[in-house]
């Protein structure tokens, strides 16, 4: 037992290493021989962890059913080792693995993930989760901008950041309100994250072409 912990850990650590330097692949060779050796022991938090990031990696690289499969594999050592930040993660986890692939079962876990953490008191966890399940509102086949827009203010009451306001002006721009839009894209647009700012310019750059702006579309094509 010892042994196998032991190992599991150093072969966590050093994914560690490599996951920090953006190797991916190489880290999730280590996450998986972790989880195999975690197989033969019991230790649900560095199960939650190590799952986590195999789930994450998945995800990236955009094999969601992988993704999706591990994401359980987290909850699963979440709720048995209950701690209340890694169930709130597993789910959040879960639902973004689900974004692409079944958007009603996104949404359930997102749902689940805010309300324990509003039961709990983790209001960070329970922005971050509202901000993402607004962006899924907005998306889905009855377009519920109405649930989005009431999940963006709920979250904007909690805290105020880039990702709140590139799907509040997303959501204008959806709507036909372009004022709003473009005073929320422009916002977002001056983020430090790059994929924040990339996904505020290319909103602003949709905005523009509807609008018949094409300068100002091509201006912002170009950001």
């Amino acid at each position: 037992g010892d042994d196998a912990q032991r190992k599991a850990l150093t072969l966590y650590l050093k994914g560690g290493l490599l996951y920090d330097n953006n190797q991916y692949e190489k880290a999730l060779n280590f996450y998986l021989e972790a989880d195999e050796e975690l197989e033969k022991i019991s230790n649900d938090t560095l199960g939650f962890l190590i799952d986590s990031h195999i789930c994450m990696i998945y995800a990236y690289q955009k094999l969601y059913d992988y993704a999706i499969k591990y994401a359980w594999k987290s909850n699963k050592h979440a709720v048995q080792s209950q701690n209340i930040d890694y169930i709130i993660l597993s789910y959040i986890r879960i639902a973004r693995a689900n974004g692409n692939v079944d958007l009603d079962e996104s949404i359930k876990c997102y749902e689940k993930a805010i309300s324990i953490a509003d039961n709990n008191g983790r209001l960070d966890y329970k922005a971050t989760a509202l901000v993402e399940v607004a962006g899924r509102y907005k998306d889905t086949r009855k377009k519920e901008y109405e649930k989005s827009l009431f999940a963006i203010k709920e979250a904007m009451k909690i805290k105020k950041t880039a990702q709140t306001y590139v799907v509040l002006g997303e959501l204008f721009r959806k709507t036909n309100k372009p004022d709003s839009a473009y005073f929320y894209l422009h916002k977002a647009a001056k983020s430090e994250n790059i994929h924040t700012s990339r996904t505020a310019y290319q909103s602003l750059y949709y905005l523009s072409k509807k609008l018949g702006h094409y300068q100002k579309a091509v201006d912002y094509s170009e950001e």
